[in-house]
């Protein structure tokens, strides 16, 4: 059988669970990792977490991927604090912090679907370990994988301790109220699809906390996810929150992905807020508040009204590379001035420099909750109230499927394109292209399109951005154009060719 490498990408080491993810890969990570950990620190600490997919198992059932972390760890003389069920990542990000543990590796493959699953380190600051780091793992680790026969042992139970955090987790979250003068929560009823992840919990402690009413749907933590779409970005997987959340009379609902760093806010209608919209209603709030924020720092993927909206306020605005780890220098230059940065992914990642330094699914809704209850408008009301002076700007995206052997050429031509190669496929006039991750491409009149390639799947995603919806499709199908005219053909068309 062939042995996949491993590779850590925007986080962490993901693959299908029995194929390009196997027991090995995490024995492997697990040794690379405790190697790492002692070369800093001759007694280190860390926390292990996990989603409730298969091979993660709460009691560290031998033969688990669980089982085989803290096995190693523990045979290394690393102590492990193993939380004794299904956790969301911000919450390991939020101990690592707390307990000055020298790092955390959570079990999760994220929003993917529950064949997947995955391992990702986060470090001392509880952010996404940085690239030279994750390069170091993935190296010792592929060396290991490739000359040692990796078995997992026993457990030394001396060093390794389960908690349970859920409750300490949701006082932290809940403190921050206290910054905005604690407005009052009870006339909020929140709605949660859990979609059998790992957020139920913590929710429930923070009603009990903050005082506001919680509805939930699919809050079993199930391996396969009750057969639900795990990823809340994806079109159709919000239809029956939305039902429900009407229904019920809910001020404001969100869905989860299983580890509960991904987050999709709906309002009173059941109309979704992009994560761009959220940044800046939490935005405007701390600003009405007069609280020190100095700015907003996304991504390339995400849309420009960020930008638009820290020049109207005259607050810095950074752009990185996709994955919340580069988030991480901007958050702590904030906290070491003593100042609020808000940071956003388009695909549903936000936290702040006074939270963790890890996206998180809780930390937004609440400042949104807050955000209403300071306002007394509803969500509707007050998203337009702050979106309306920054005009109309439609975003879109999309996904184009293709062969996995396609993948490492489609790359290359990603990082290889230029203005020249590219502007002959575009009805607009190219004004520049940016490669530091994937294709960017810079239209005249702030109009854009970037291909992005999977970290994991066989998926080129499409972003896309204009006044009009019209033009931002018309984007997206120029972009398939180039792509197919180079050889790249999605699937879909080769069976209809075939």
């Amino acid at each position: 059988m062939t042995i996949h490498a491993i590779s850590f990408g925007t986080s962490g080491h993901r693959g299908i669970l029995g194929d390009s993810f196997t027991l090995s890969h995490v024995c492997a990570i697990a040794y690379a990792v405790a190697d790492l950990l002692k070369s800093q620190n001759p007694f280190p600490k860390i926390v292990l977490g996990y989603d409730p997919r298969q091979g993660n198992s709460p009691t560290l059932e031998p033969g688990s991927l669980t089982h085989a972390v803290a096995a190693i760890l523990s045979q290394e003389k690393i102590h492990v604090y193993v939380l004794d069920h299904p956790s969301p990542t911000p919450l390991v990000s939020w101990v690592i912090e707390q307990n000055a543990l020298d790092g955390g590796l959570i079990l999760t493959a994220s929003h993917n679907p529950p064949d997947y699953n995955g391992i990702k380190f986060n470090d001392a600051t509880g952010a996404p370990a940085p690239i030279f780091l994750t390069q170091q793992i993935e190296k010792k680790a592929n060396l290991i994988l490739s000359t040692q026969t990796l078995i997992a042992g026993d457990i030394d139970k001396a060093y390794l301790t389960f908690i349970d955090k859920d409750s300490d987790f949701s006082k932290a979250l809940s403190a921050h109220l206290s910054t905005l003068e604690s407005p009052s929560l009870t006339q909020l009823k929140l709605a949660i699809d859990v979609k059998h992840g790992t957020t139920g919990r913590v929710w429930k402690a923070l009603g009990k906390h903050c005082h506001f009413q919680t509805l939930f749907i699919h809050d079993v933590p199930m391996s396969d996810f009750g057969g639900l779409e795990p990823n809340p970005t994806k079109k159709g997987a919000l239809d029956t929150l939305k039902q429900y959340a009407v229904s019920e009379g809910a001020s404001l609902s969100v869905a989860h992905d299983p580890d509960g760093d991904r987050h999709v806010i709906l309002d009173e209608t059941g109309a979704p807020l992009t994560p761009e919209e959220t940044a800046l209603i939490i935005g405007d709030m701390l600003l009405k508040k007069k609280l020190p924020l100095s700015g907003i720092v996304t991504t390339l993927a995400s849309s420009r009204i960020i930008r638009q909206w820290c020049d109207r306020n005259g607050l810095s605005f950074d752009e990185t590379e996709v994955g919340f780890k580069y988030f991480a220098p901007y958050f702590q230059k904030a906290r070491d001035r003593h100042a609020w940065v808000i940071g956003v992914e388009s695909s549903g990642g936000i936290s702040a420099s006074v939270h963790t330094m890890e996206k998180c699914g809780f930390f937004p809704v609440l400042m949104v909750m807050a955000a209403l209850s300071l306002s007394g408008k509803s969500l509707s009301e007050l998203k337009k109230t702050v979106m309306s002076p920054l005009g109309q700007s439609i975003f879109i995206e999309e996904e184009y499927h293709f062969e996995q052997r396609v993948k490492p050429l489609l790359g290359t031509f990603l990082a290889a394109a230029t203005q020249q190669i590219t502007a002959p496929f575009f009805e607009n006039e190219v004004a520049e292209v940016i490669t530091i991750d994937g294709l960017k491409i810079n239209f005249y009149g702030d109009t854009w399109v970037l291909l992005r390639l999977s970290g994991t799947e066989p998926v080129a995603r499409i972003y896309a951005e204009a006044s009009e919806l019209s033009i931002a499709n018309s984007l997206v199908n120029q972009a398939k154009g180039m792509l197919i005219a180079h050889g790249f053909v999605p699937i879909s068309d080769q069976n209809k060719i075939i």
